[in-house]
C-alpha cells in the first residue's frame, strides 16, 4: 500500500501561517498520511537574489510545523545540488521512494504559470496537483486551465478551496527592518518563528536603505512626485510639489528617500506645520507634535508594504527628533488610507477643512 504524502515547497523565508493555513485546507479536503514542508535549496526564480541561511529556514520551518502530527520537515531538496526544479525534486524522490504517492501542492498562480516551469510534463507526470483556489478568484478561469491542462498532459488535478489570505514573505522582510514588534505580526507570523528571527537577528538589512536626500536626487525625487499625479485622492499637480518644496525640505534634512541600487523607490517628509498644529483637535499634552507629508512610492513599486515600511521609519525620525506625538490629516475619502492607519493604532482627533478638501484629524503617541 502506497503512502499519500502532499509536498509543499518554497522558500520559506520566512514560514509564515499563510504556508500553515494552506496546508490545512489540504488535509480538511484529502486523506493524506503527511506533508512534507520542503525548503527550496535555490530557487530557480530566486537565483540571483539574497536567500536566508538554509540553516535558518530550516529551524523555523521545523518550529512552524512542530504542533501538527501530520506535518514533516523535509531537507530532501537541500542534500542535491543546482537549482531547485520541481521536476528533477519529484524524479529524484520518486526513484528513491517507489511506495510514496505524491500530491504536490501549488497555489492557483502558479498553476496558471505551470507551463512555463522546467519540464512541466515530468512535474505532472510524478504527482497529482493540489492546486489552491482562493475564495475570492473567479473559478470559471481556473476551470478552463485545469480542463486544458488535463487534456495537453493527461494529468489530476484537484481543487482545494480556501479562504483568500493575503500574506506575503517579502513584505514581511521590509516590514521587520523598522518594526520588530510582534504585535504587528501575531496575524502571520508564529510566535515561536517571529521568537527565532529576534533571537538571530534576521532580517535586520534589506535590498534598500532609507536616507536623507541629497542634491543630486532633487530631480528623480521630483520625477517620482509627478508619477503621483492622478492618482486617486492624490491632490498634487504640477504647482506642489515642487522644486521650491524640495528645497525648503533639503535646507531643513526633512526628506528621507528609499533607493535601491538602481532608483530612488519612495520618499517622505517629516516636518512642523505650525497651521496643523493650530487645529484644536489635538492633545496638547502629547505637543510638540510633528507631521509626515509627501509619502510618495512608485507605481511599480505600490502594494509592495513599502508606504508601512516608510511611515514606521518616519514616526522613528520623528521620535529622534524629539516630537511627542505624531500628527496626521487624511482626506475623509480615502478609505485605503483610513484602513492602513487604522493598523497604526492612530486616534481620531477630529476633522478639518484645509487645502480645499474635507480631512480627518489623527494622532499617535511616539
Amino acid at each position: 500500500m502506497k503512502n499519500k504524502i502532499g509536498i509543499l515547497g518554497g522558500t520559506f523565508d520566512p514560514i509564515h501561517l499563510g504556508h500553515i493555513k494552506m496546508a490545512e485546507a489540504v488535509l480538511s479536503s484529502i486523506d493524506l498520511d503527511e506533508i512534507y514542508f520542503m525548503p527550496s535549496k535555490i530557487p530557480p526564480h530566486k537565483l540571483h537574489k539574497n536567500v536566508t541561511e538554509e540553516l535558518h529556514r530550516c529551524n523555523m520551518v521545523k518550529l512552524a510545523i512542530e504542533d501538527n502530527d501530520k506535518f514533516v520537515f523535509s531537507d530532501f531538496d537541500l542534500l542535491r545540488e543546482g537549482p531547485s526544479y520541481t521536476a528533477d525534486t519529484l524524479t529524484m524522490l520518486k526513484e528513491q521512494n517507489p511506495n510514496l504517492e505524491i500530491y504536490f501542492i501549488i497555489g492557483g498562480d502558479s498553476l496558471k504559470n505551470i507551463e512555463s516551469w522546467y519540464k512541466p510534463e515530468i512535474v505532472m507526470k510524478n504527482c497529482t496537483l493540489l492546486t489552491i483556489v482562493r475564495d475570492d478568484v473567479d473559478n470559471t478561469k481556473m476551470t478552463e486551465i485545469i480542463t486544458h491542462l488535463n487534456s495537453k498532459y493527461e494529468c489530476k488535478i484537484i481543487p482545494v478551496n480556501m479562504d483568500k489570505i493575503n500574506i506575503s514573505s517579502t513584505k514581511i522582510r521590509n516590514n521587520l527592518v523598522f518594526d520588530r514588534n510582534y504585535s504587528s505580526y501575531e496575524n502571520i507570523l508564529s510566535k515561536k518563528v517571529f521568537n527565532y528571527i529576534i533571537d538571530n537577528d534576521l532580517y535586520i538589512n534589506s535590498d534598500y536603505e532609507i536616507v536623507l536626500a541629497k542634491e543630486e536626487d532633487r530631480a528623480e525625487v521630483l520625477k517620482l512626485y509627478k508619477s503621483q499625479i492622478g492618482r486617486e485622492f492624490c491632490p498634487w499637480t504640477d504647482e506642489y510639489p515642487s522644486n521650491e518644496t524640495i528645497d525648503f525640505d533639503l535646507k531643513r534634512d526633512a526628506l528621507y528617500i528609499m533607493k535601491n541600487d538602481k532608483q530612488i523607490i519612495a520618499a517622505i517628509s517629516v516636518e512642523e506645520d505650525e497651521d496643523v498644529d493650530n487645529l484644536d483637535c489635538w492633545n496638547k499634552n502629547l505637543f510638540p507634535g510633528g507631521e509626515l507629508a509627501r509619502l510618495a512610492v512608485l507605481p511599480a513599486w505600490q502594494n509592495k508594504g513599502i508606504a508601512k515600511i516608510m511611515l514606521l521609519f518616519g514616526m522613528k525620525a520623528l521620535q529622534e527628533r524629539g516630537f511627542k506625538s505624531i500628527h496626521f490629516l487624511v482626506n475623509k475619502k480615502n478609505t485605503k488610507a483610513l484602513k492602513s492607519y487604522s493598523a497604526f493604532d492612530f486616534h481620531l482627533a477630529g476633522e478639518c477643512f484645509m487645502y480645499d478638501q474635507d480631512f480627518l484629524c489623527y494622532e499617535k503617541e511616539l
